[in-house]
């Protein structure tokens, strides 16, 4: 079945490549920032399909001269360690010519002259999130994906429903959430055009590291700790690290560890720390993705946390499923996009983030009822098996060719 889908797709690019933009203005990799992270898994995973993956990114900001067999190897490299994918597609680079010879406002230059002379003319289909290069790409007549993730480029764009009756190219349009689906649907697409697809799980998080977990675990909780709780991502207030702080409180002989964000978050909360006299929570900061994963599969419980505000609809959290994927029990701030895994037999709880206040005690109920594991939860680690990046494209294909 699916190498009749994977056909049925080289007909439809028709020789060409499946190109993948996020936005103008992104680089190849950058530490924290979830768009990569799709752009990166997404070509990943066309590529591990059989197709061919065209991932266009600007190199103006990275510190190697990309026109180089050397300097595209060291992109691929650091995509590699960065994101932890073997980064095999074709790469292509986007520059902005600088403003005193073009003399035209940031990213107009690229979307003008770059993108349509080095990227559209090899791509038979493109996958977008950024709704001006979908609209040069529609006029160019290549079929679009166009993704919205509820970003600000996504919200400030007015033309969507104008471009979907004018284009039939435009094939599907994937909705992050069902919240971002709903928007959609009011401001006038069509239903059947869209779909909502979760964020996927890198395959490689799949993999077990048994050793390393045993040693961190040993190291951690010689510091005379009995548990070990940890988070991994963005450090952003609406994050909830707040509510995580309050449960070390609560919780003093559990030992909190803090990964991911950028250097602004990591300072804010490294102060707060020390402020709140916390002896029970460091702060590492960013972590390669493949230094996390033996972390994951260390801890007694994965912690999700969000504040409660509007957003929390829309989102659509990248690691829940590395969670799943990791194996240990899991406790997460109830959003939509999750929430309904609550009776598939998981090892894992939900707090409702506007009482913030109860996740200390979920966390220790979680914790005596799943107990650590070497070998992981497997009704986690199963479920994680069902949302990978490839699996998440062969969705996207199905509608595609349907």
């Amino acid at each position: 079945m699916e190498q009749r889908l994977i056909n049925s797709m080289f007909r439809l690019l028709g020789g060409k490549k499946y190109g993948i933009i996020a936005v103008p203005g992104d680089p190849f990799v950058r530490p924290a920032r979830a768009r990569l992270i799709w752009a990166n898994n997404t070509a990943q995973a066309v590529q591990n399909l059989g197709l061919e993956a065209l991932l266009a990114a600007d190199v103006q900001s990275v510190p190697v001269k990309f026109e180089s067999l050397q300097g595209l190897s060291s992109i691929r490299r650091m995509v590699t360690e960065t994101y932890n994918v073997p980064a095999t597609y074709d790469m292509r680079g986007i520059y902005d010519m600088p403003s005193k010879i073009a003399k035209l406002s940031p990213g107009q230059w690229a979307l003008d002259y770059d993108i349509p002379r080095s990227v559209f003319p090899y791509c038979g289909l493109l996958h977008t999130r950024h709704p001006v290069v979908l609209s040069r790409a529609l006029k160019a007549g290549i079929p679009c994906v166009y993704e919205d993730h509820d970003e600000d480029h996504n919200n400030a764009f007015k033309k969507l429903p104008e471009l979907v009756r004018a284009h039939q190219n435009l094939r599907v349009i994937v909705a992050i959430t069902e919240a971002v689906r709903e928007r959609l649907i009011k401001i006038g697409i069509p239903k059947d055009r869209t779909i909502v697809l979760d964020s996927g799980v890198n395959s490689q998080s799949l993999v077990r590291y048994k050793g390393e977990a045993t040693q961190i675990r040993k190291s951690l909780l010689e510091r005379g700790f009995d548990h070990i709780v940890v988070y991994s991502g963005g450090l952003q207030i609406e994050r909830g690290i707040r509510h995580l702080l309050n449960a070390a409180v609560a919780l003093p002989k559990s030992l909190f560890v803090l990964f991911g964000g950028n250097s602004g978050d990591q300072s804010l909360w490294r102060s707060a720390v020390v402020d709140c006299a916390l002896p029970n929570v460091v702060v590492p900061g960013y972590v390669p993705q493949r230094h996390l994963l033996p972390f994951q599969q260390a801890a007694d419980v994965l912690v999700m946390t969000r504040e409660h505000d509007e957003r929390a609809a829309i989102t659509s959290p990248l690691k829940f499923f590395e969670y799943l994927a990791a194996g240990s029990p899991i406790v997460a701030a109830s959003l939509p996009a999750v929430e309904r895994y609550g009776n598939a037999n998981l090892a894992a709880a939900f707090y409702n983030p506007a009482n913030p206040e109860t996740l200390p005690a979920i966390l220790s109920a979680v914790m005596a009822d799943f107990p650590w594991r070497p070998d992981g939860y497997a009704h986690n680690i199963s479920l994680a098996h069902e949302f990978t990046w490839e699996q998440r494209q062969i969705a996207l294909f199905r509608q595609l060719v349907s």
